[in-house]
């Protein structure tokens, strides 16, 4: 698709990759894509918004998507910044400051 699809796009609140609406990484995602003849450059993973270690979704999706009156798209493919910085495809130059857990001799 050219570029002049994108456009005008509402944001994508839900964080579905099948409508058309676009989150920031999934923008990326497109674009990257494109980028390289159509080759996925970042991968689609289940996505989860449940508590680590547990079947429990953190309240603050719950009450999320609860606004929107949607479900939550557990399982569904999708992808956000920190998966697409662990890429290989990615190169970090600089980070502003680290996370709590983050290994400075990377």
């Amino acid at each position: 698709e050219a570029e002049e699809h994108y456009l005008g796009k509402p944001y994508d609140d839900v964080y579905d990759m099948n409508n058309d609406s676009y989150y920031c990484s999934e923008m990326l995602y497109y674009i990257f894509k494109k980028a390289n003849n159509g080759v996925e450059l970042f991968h689609l993973f289940p996505m989860t918004f449940k508590q680590p270690g547990s079947n429990k979704f953190f309240p603050q999706w719950v009450d999320y998507y609860q606004n929107l009156a949607c479900p939550v798209p557990e399982g569904k493919p999708g992808l956000n910044p920190g998966g697409m910085s662990r890429s290989d495809a990615i190169e970090i130059i600089h980070a502003y400051g680290y996370p709590e857990g983050w290994k400075t001799n990377h």
